[in-house]
Formats: C-alpha cells, structure tokens, sequence
C-alpha cells in the first residue's frame, strides 16, 4: 500500500507546481457550467417536455460536473506516447503492474484538482443557483454514490481500452477522440439521455457510457429505475471492459516487445 501512495504522493507534488494556472482553471470549468445551466433556466419549456424540472436539470449539470472531476482519468494521452515512443519498458520493469500504477498516479493528481480547483468551482455554482439546489433522500444518495464508484472504474478502463489500441496503429490520437466524443453524447454529459429520440436512446443504451453521467444521475435524481437491473448490467459491462484490456494487453505487449527486440 505504501508504493501505491508515494506514487499518489509524486503525483499531487507534482500537480501542486502548478499553482498559478489554478484561477485560468477555475474560470475554464466554471464559465461553460455556467452557461448550460443559465440556458435551461431561460427554456423552461423544453424541460417540461421531459421528466425533468427546471430545478432537476439545473442539478443534471450540476452533478455533470462533479462527476467528470470524480471520475476522470486524463492518462490517455500520455500512455498512447509512452507507447509509441518505446518509454513504456521502463514501467514494465517496475515492481508495480501498469494497471494499478495509472490509477494510483491519478489519484494524485485528483486530491490537488479536488481540493483547489474542485472545491472553489462547487463554492462558486452553489452561490449562484443556491435556490435550485435538490438534495436526495439516504436511499437515493446511497444509489448515487453506489454508481458513482461503479462509474469510476469503467470510465478507466474505457480510457485504457481506448489509449492501448496505440499497439497496433500510430493514428490512436483518432481513438481517443473517439472516446471522448462517445462519452459527451453517448454518456449523457452535453444533454440528458431522455431528450434523445428513440432510435437514438436504443443505440445508448446497448453502450457502457451511459454508467458513467447519466445512470449515477437519474440515481441522484430519483428518476424511475430498475436498481438491480442497473447494477448488473453495469457490472457485466466492468467485467467485460476489464478483460477486454487484459486481452489488449497481452497482444499488445507481444507485438511491442517483438518490435522493441
């Protein structure tokens, strides 16, 4: 446990050199906020043609917001050039498996984010849209906090799925933006789910993004679910994202050190 915290340690070190992009990263994750939420309080209609209220979207965003600091993972980029470049040997040779090594170094980088940017940008929302604050009953927040860790692990292993195809192609930047793109729209993050069209929704709901913003959401939200149902269908898609990258891994490594040699 030790190692896994002095790599958590280094990290938030690290993290905390930056402190004079604090305030540019405060106005940059709060002013589009800001702006989602001032838009939907001046279309109150549209809402009403959902199941949710002016309040309740208000509080999607809100809660989008969190999620995305909670539950990012900003690796990809990195590892796709650890990978290319041929640094990553020297992780492999290391007493630590990469897996737990990224999540370790993340959690690092979260706990600085967290704290100094995090913080002042909930401070800064809650002083603004105060009166359109919901707060949840114990079972709801247990939902949400049940999905919330649930999001958390197979929003990483979506990231080291999509960053390790950099094994087999030099264009992974494209997979990348990719997932990133699959995450706003398929994740529910720009719009709620329920706007979609039916077709739309169909599609979404055979994908793992959905597990990510907009379950642990509707959790918050007290939307109608199935919770069991939820909760298996989200842990079968951890499992197969989870031995979908150990596969991944294992070609990849063959064909990396077959390079490397």
């Amino acid at each position: 446990m030790k190692k896994y915290w002095a790599i958590a340690k280094a990290e938030l070190i690290d993290a905390s050199l930056n402190k004079a992009e604090i305030f540019l990263w405060i106005l940059k994750e709060t002013i589009p906020t800001m702006i989602l939420v001032f838009l939907w309080m001046s279309n109150p209609i549209i809402g009403s043609k959902s199941n949710y209220s002016s309040s309740m979207l208000i509080m999607y965003y809100l809660l989008t917001f969190f999620i995305s600091r909670f539950t990012g993972f900003y690796f990809e980029n990195h590892l796709q050039g650890l990978i290319r470049d041929g640094e990553l040997s020297r992780h492999l040779v290391k007493p630590i498996k990469p897996f737990r090594y990224l999540i370790a170094q993340n959690l690092g980088g979260k706990i600085f984010h967290f704290l100094f940017i995090a913080l002042p940008i909930v401070f800064i929302l809650m002083m603004f849209f105060s009166e359109h604050l919901t707060f949840p009953s114990v079972i709801s927040l247990v939902t949400f906090l049940t999905f919330l860790i649930l999001a958390y692990f197979i929003r990483f292993f979506l990231c080291l799925m999509f960053s390790s195809t950099a094994f087999f192609t030099e264009q992974a930047q494209g997979m990348i933006h990719l997932h990133w793109m699959l995450d706003v729209i398929a994740g529910g993050s720009a719009l709620p789910l329920n706007f979609y069209p039916s077709w739309a929704l169909k599609i979404v709901n055979l994908l793992p993004f959905r597990f990510v913003y907009s379950v642990p959401i509707n959790a918050y939200l007290n939307q109608p679910m199935n919770f069991v149902q939820e909760f298996a269908v989200g842990m079968a898609w951890l499992v197969i994202l989870y031995l979908t990258c150990i596969f991944i891994w294992k070609i990849g490594l063959k064909k990396y050190t077959s390079v490397g040699n």
